[in-house]
C-alpha cells in the first residue's frame, strides 16, 4: 500500500477514536454487515442494539440521520452511486477487529443475523440465496473472526451451487481471505488459518505482489519464519515459493545451505 493510503488510514483511525461510542457503534455495525446498506435494515439492527443518541435517547430516523450524515462528513462512512452506507474500506478491518477485543463482536453479529439474514428458499431443510458476492463475502468474515472454517468452507460451496443471481462470478476463497487479512496485513489472523488456507493464501499474496512490485516485507518475513525455524506450516510449496522470494530479493547466497539444498 502507498504511503499516501497508509497516512489516510491512520489519520481515519484517529478520528474514529475520537467519535462517541455511540458513532463507534454505528460504523462497527456497518463493517459487519460489509455490504452497502439502506438506512431502513441498518435503523432497525440500531434500535436492536438499544444504541443511544446524544439526547440519550434510543436512535429514530432523524438522530440516525444526523449521525450518518456527520459520519459520512468525516469519511469513515461512504455512500456508492444508489446511495447505500458502507464503512471506509480503509479501516472496515481495523473497525472489525475492535469488536472482538471489546467483546461486541456476537452481539453484533447476532443482530444482523437476525434483522438482515441471507435470504433461504426451497422446503424442508432452508438453502441459503445469495444474491450477490458481498454477501458471501459478509459470511466468510462472520466464519473467519469466529475462527469457524467449516462455516467458511459451507457458505463458499452453496454459493458457487446454488446463487442463481445474475451478480454471481468465479470466486476463489484465498481471494476473498486476501482482502480481509491485506486491510491491513495481520500476521495474528493470519496465523489462524487452518494449513491448506494459509499455504493457498500465502502464495497467492505473494505472487501478486511480486508480479506488481508491491512492498511484501511484512509476508515474507512471515514466510521466512515459517520456512526457517521448526515451524510444522512450512511445506516444499512455501519452501520453493521462499526460494523464488530469495531470488528476487537477492539474498539467495545468504540461506543457510541445508534450506537450499533440502528445498532445490
Amino acid at each position: 500500500m502507498s504511503q499516501y493510503f497508509s497516512l489516510e488510514r491512520q489519520k481515519l483511525i484517529n478520528i474514529y477514536h475520537q467519535e462517541t461510542t455511540s458513532h463507534q457503534q454505528i460504523v462497527q455495525l456497518l463493517s459487519l454487515i460489509y455490504e452497502p446498506m439502506t438506512r431502513t435494515p441498518l435503523r432497525a439492527c440500531v434500535q436492536a442494539m438499544e444504541i443511544q443518541a446524544q439526547d440519550g435517547h434510543i436512535y429514530h430516523t432523524k438522530t440516525l440521520k444526523t449521525s450518518l450524515e456527520h459520519l459520512l462528513k468525516n469519511k469513515l462512512l461512504m455512500e456508492n452511486e444508489e446511495k447505500k452506507l458502507l464503512v471506509n474500506p480503509l479501516i472496515i478491518e481495523i473497525v472489525t477487529r475492535a469488536t472482538l477485543l471489546d467483546n461486541t463482536f456476537e452481539q453484533l453479529a447476532s443482530i444482523i443475523e437476525q434483522k438482515i439474514p441471507i435470504r433461504q428458499r426451497g422446503w424442508g431443510e432452508p438453502i441459503r440465496q445469495f444474491d450477490n458476492e458481498l454477501q458471501l463475502i459478509r459470511e466468510v468474515r462472520l466464519g473467519l473472526y469466529r475462527q469457524d472454517f467449516d462455516f467458511i468452507s459451507e457458505q463458499v460451496s452453496t454459493y458457487q451451487s446454488r446463487s442463481y443471481s445474475s451478480y454471481k462470478s468465479e470466486i476463489h476463497l484465498e481471494t476473498i481471505l486476501e482482502s480481509i487479512l491485506d486491510n491491513p496485513f495481520d500476521p495474528i489472523w493470519f496465523l489462524r488459518l487452518p494449513q491448506p488456507l494459509y499455504e493457498k493464501t500465502l502464495v497467492s499474496i505473494l505472487s501478486k505482489k511480486l508480479n506488481n512490485l508491491d512492498n511484501s516485507d511484512d509476508y515474507f518475513e512471515l514466510l521466512q519464519v515459517t520456512c526457517t525455524q521448526e515451524d510444522d506450516r512450512s511445506s516444499d510449496t512455501l519452501q520453493l515459493l521462499f526460494i523464488e522470494q530469495l531470488i528476487f530479493r537477492n539474498r539467495l547466497a545468504g540461506t543457510p545451505s541445508p534450506l537450499t539444498a533440502s528445498t532445490l
